[in-house]
């Protein structure tokens, strides 16, 4: 059997994770999204996805994907519920970073949701006009997007922490530099993690809830023994924001052992909303064998109040 590239993520909280997808009881004239895994199906407690070809072909993350007449890319996400519980999703699509509308099922719109029931895979044909020159094509799917956690509990809170990432480069990158965004703080010690928002930059303290008014600031670190480059990016109320009250996406370069500290506005809003951060580790550098490139952290979300 073929290998294919897998995102698993195997925890109480969060569901196994694969980039292959099996298909429950397909119609004899549909294409079959999917191999069976092993680990994957009905009683698995897991969470399987993947994005295929209109004729049932799977494309591996990383794999470069080629626009067809008029910038036309149309592709089907698979999704397999493998939990006992009904969930809701999103989709959030990206196109270098900056999100942009799609079309299902004759409408466009630039966030899908759906609901699925327990042991159920939904198969949703996505239609994408990207622009001449995009140079990478990012497929989110959010767990539970309408969900705020009000009750400050870490464990539904971490739940929702991750989205799952289908990432794809259209064209190479030329190596043409970054525009980094320049930190207010830095650290070389004390805690770290990827990315996190918290009300002082001296200590990464959960915001689980805040005025829109009052200051805020996001942490972006680096564990490894490498640089890394990040794209991050803002939503609220699942609609990209700018990251720093300027720009939609922001790029950081973190050092080893460093966290650098940003400050954050959050936007004005007449009702609570859900306000999250991602970070896409090596932009424009996706690729099929650099599991690291199709990654994605997620900060916890934070309930912005009027």
């Amino acid at each position: 059997m073929k290998k294919k590239t897998g995102l698993w993520l195997f925890a109480a909280l969060l569901a196994a994770v694969s980039v292959s997808i099996f298909l429950l009881d397909p119609p004899q004239d549909e294409p079959l999204y999917a191999d069976i895994q092993p680990d994957s199906g009905k009683g698995s407690n897991t969470i399987s996805y993947g994005l295929y070809e209109p004729d049932g072909q799977i494309i591996d993350n990383g794999t470069v994907i080629t626009p067809g007449s008029g910038n036309r890319i149309t592709k089907v996400l698979s999704l397999s519920h493998f939990l006992e519980v009904d969930r809701k999703y999103g989709l959030v699509v990206l196109e270098d970073f900056k999100q942009v509308p799609f079309t299902i099922d004759g409408k466009t719109q630039t966030f899908y949701t759906f609901d699925m029931t327990p042991n159920q895979t939904v198969n949703v044909k996505i239609e994408t006009t990207v622009q001449e020159g995009a140079q990478e094509l990012d497929y989110l799917v959010i767990p539970k997007p309408e969900y705020m956690v009000k009750d400050q509990d870490i464990e539904k809170a971490s739940v929702l922490q991750e989205a799952l990432p289908l990432r794809f480069p259209i064209h190479r990158r030329q190596n043409s530099a970054l525009d980094y965004a320049t930190p207010v703080r830095t650290f070389t010690s004390g805690p770290n993690d990827n990315v996190f928002i918290s009300s002082k930059a001296e200590e990464l303290k959960i915001l689980f809830q805040s005025p829109d008014d009052e200051p805020a600031y996001l942490s972006v670190g680096n564990i490894q023994k490498q640089d890394v480059d990040y794209a991050l990016v803002a939503f609220m109320n699942w609609e990209q924001v700018p990251v720093d009250d300027q720009h939609p996406v922001l790029y950081a370069k973190v050092k080893p052992g460093e966290r650098i500290v940003y400050p954050l506005q959050f936007p004005d809003t007449q009702t609570e909303q859900s306000y999250q951060i991602f970070a896409f580790p090596k932009p424009f550098q996706v690729d099929r064998q650099d599991y690291p490139s199709q990654h994605l952290y997620g900060t916890l979300r934070t309930i912005v109040q009027p």
